[in-house]
């Protein structure tokens, strides 16, 4: 861990991938991020675990029981969110339709398959260090790396949820403001690290301010969002309306980023195309 030869490795790597199109479509980009976060792991999975330990569910979603546990997430949540004949007739002001005009280009069970098969072998490799907290910090009730490997599978299911609530699309500026959001849940160094990191590579490539502009909103509509939200697993808000859900959990517009983003990154696939978003219709009526 902060090896520093491996993050200025894996910095540049991400600094030259600024072709990249979306946050699906270049495994190598999601193997640097998850070794950036490997890097920067020390003290953020303390400070992490102690922050969660605290909340609703937090040791539910810690040891994996219950809706955070593997066998419901396989079984019941991803086969649902796979399920495109139900999500297709959802109406478009709906949570479920926006996912769906999101998720539609990728399979999430083949995305699913290929992120957690290797990483969580990975995470269960649990070292000499790693038991140690474990037993200080989790009473020897968990493993850190297997509590690791349930945050992550719990994130990754929320991801997509959170680039359509927050209106987030899958450009490079996009996927650093939502790493942004993560960081408010996580506060996890690398989630920080990288949406600045890339905030600044955008900046560098538009000569402007408007990413840091952006991303710095970011943290602060993901910092003004109650816990509860970040633990919520959507099944039941799916058919719920998406501005209904936005008030809800008190998620602001990102009036910032698409100020920038009308004109450098149009591209929008976060909201249903029937449908005529608040915040976006003003900026980029033309790009729905």
């Amino acid at each position: 861990m902060w090896n520093p030869w491996k993050i200025a490795k894996y910095s540049l790597f991400m600094w030259r991938d600024a072709s990249r199109h979306n946050h699906y479509d270049y495994e190598a980009t999601v193997d640097a991020t998850v070794a950036l976060y490997g890097e920067m792991l020390f003290p953020s999975n303390i400070r992490t675990t102690k922050k969660i330990k605290r909340l609703d569910d937090g040791m539910a979603l810690i040891n994996g029981d219950g809706r955070f546990s593997l066998e419901w997430q396989e079984g019941e949540y991803i086969p649902l969110l796979c399920d495109e004949h139900y999500l297709g007739s959802l109406s478009p002001n709906t949570v479920g339709a926006h996912y769906k005009t999101l998720i539609s280009n990728w399979s999430l069970q083949e995305l699913y398959s290929r992120r957690f098969e290797n990483t969580v072998k990975k995470y269960k490799q649990a070292g000499p260090v790693v038991k140690f907290i474990s037993k200080k910090l989790l009473k020897g009730k968990s493993d850190l790396n297997e509590a690791r490997a349930n945050m992550s599978r719990h994130i990754f299911l929320a991801h997509d949820f959170w680039h359509i609530l927050f209106r987030y699309p899958t450009t490079p500026l996009g996927e650093a403001c939502v790493q942004g959001i993560t960081h408010q849940f996580l506060e996890h160094t690398g989630p920080w690290y990288l949406s600045h990191f890339v905030a600044l590579r955008e900046c560098w490539i538009y000569k402007s301010w408007g990413p840091w502009m952006a991303v710095r909103e970011a943290h602060k509509l993901g910092s003004a969002v109650p816990d509860e939200f970040y633990m919520l697993d959507f099944k039941e808000l799916l058919e719920s309306d998406i501005e209904d859900v936005r008030a809800k959990y008190n998620i602001g517009g990102n009036s910032k980023y698409w100020s920038f983003a009308k004109d450098k990154e149009p591209r929008n696939d976060v909201i249903h195309p029937e449908y005529r978003d608040q915040i976006v219709d003003g900026l980029v009526a033309s790009e729905i």
